[in-house]
């Protein structure tokens, strides 16, 4: 009985540790794009006070046509940046782990 327990224990253990260097080698594996994802946030970050800005004046008393035509470039610049780090966010998303487990016994 108690064989059988420090089996199972082990095995356990075991996909616990197969588990943690997933984790922490996925996460290291990701770094570079977790930084670039931080740095395209600060960019949209600073985008977006553009853009309100733009937006704000326009309700106030318009824009002229260099304005407006700054404020659709930020709009583009911006809606790049969201396409570019929606496929950053689905490429880092993806995280994998071993999961222990039998079929167990059919009932008939």
């Amino acid at each position: 009985m108690k064989s059988v327990f420090i089996q199972i224990l082990l095995v356990v253990v075991f996909f616990m540790l197969v588990n943690v260097v997933l984790h922490f080698g996925q996460e290291v594996w990701h770094s570079g794009t977790d930084a670039k994802i931080e740095a395209i946030e600060m960019e949209l970050s600073a985008l977006e006070k553009k853009i309100n800005y733009y937006e704000q004046k326009n309700k106030g008393q318009g824009l002229s046509s260099n304005e407006y035509t700054a404020y659709e470039s930020l709009i583009d610049t911006y809606n790049i940046h969201v396409e570019e780090i929606n496929e950053l966010y689905q490429k880092t998303g993806t995280r994998y782990y071993i999961r222990g487990g039998s079929r167990g016994a059919r009932s008939r």
